[in-house]
């Protein structure tokens, strides 16, 4: 029960932590009737160069290579932090 309350506790403030940022940003035509209070008339189409396409892609390969390596050297301190903290001590005593 403890490791449910702690890895959902761990879940909520990690999805809220990624989620801070986007929340004043614009990202559509929704966003701009909601924060403007008028409709759109029209859309300028999001157009990428090849050069400006693959560049894109390489960062985003390299975000998702950060969180990768952020999320696999925070498994084994959060072990590190349990055992210092003698939580799978007194669990295991119970």
């Amino acid at each position: 029960m403890i490791a449910l309350v702690i890895s959902l506790t761990t879940g909520v403030i990690a999805a809220g932590a990624a989620e801070a940022r986007r929340l004043s940003m614009i990202n559509d035509e929704r966003d701009v009737k909601y924060f403007l209070g008028v409709p759109v008339v029209a859309l300028i189409p999001e157009t990428l160069t090849n050069p400006e396409r693959v560049r894109a892609g390489r960062q985003l390969f390299k975000r998702r290579l950060r969180h990768l390596a952020f999320a696999a050297a925070a498994v084994p301190l959060v072990a590190l932090l349990l055992d210092a903290t003698r939580v799978f001590q007194i669990l295991g005593s119970k």
